[in-house]
């Protein structure tokens, strides 16, 4: 039973060795300086165990540069609950879709 145990454990390194070698740092997509120093600030409060902190600092980031892909990693991460998570997700697609209502609007307006 032991060698049963001590050849899956083997096997189980063996296939798992590569793919841990393979990981690679999550590339940083943002061309926004300010919305990098958010962010930086928020990695920051997120390493030092003060998510809410962090969560706040990485949202600003994501509302400089909504395409910046390891602030939503990390907002996600720092979020309290999936819940939570999702919730500020949907209020961010609101408030897009309603400043493009109101740009619409402005240049109807404007004719």
């Amino acid at each position: 039973m032991k060698r049963i145990a001590l050849v899956l454990i083997a096997f189980i390194c063996a296939v798992a060795a590569p793919a841990v070698a393979a990981n690679k740092e999550i590339p940083i997509t943002t061309s926004s300086k300010e919305a990098l120093a958010f962010f930086e600030k928020g990695q920051f409060f997120l390493d030092v165990g003060r998510p809410q902190e962090a969560n706040d600092l990485f949202t600003k980031a994501l509302q400089l540069d909504p395409t910046f892909a390891y602030a939503h990693f990390n907002k996600a991460l720092s979020s309290a609950s999936g819940l939570e998570f999702n919730q500020s997700r949907c209020c961010s697609k609101m408030q897009k879709q309603m400043g493009k209502i109101v740009s619409r609007i402005s240049q109807t307006s404007s004719l």
